[in-house]
């Protein structure tokens, strides 16, 4: 035990548990974050691929026809 008064080591183990906490708290912000940004990311990527598709059919389409 670090300290000799009790108290003191109660304060001190309150504070690093809160501390231990918060930090716990900013990293699951920093995760929530990072996957919602992520979750944008693959939606935007998803629709300019189907739309890269959708042209990609079209002049197949269009090259048949001719």
């Amino acid at each position: 035990m670090p300290y000799k008064d009790p108290a003191k080591q109660r304060e001190a183990v309150r504070a690093a548990a809160k501390r231990y906490r918060e930090r716990m708290r900013e990293d699951a912000d920093f995760l929530r974050a990072e996957a919602e940004r992520k979750a944008r990311w693959y939606a935007a990527n998803k629709e300019k691929k189907n739309e890269a598709q959708r042209r990609y059919r079209q002049r197949l389409r269009e090259a048949s026809l001719a």
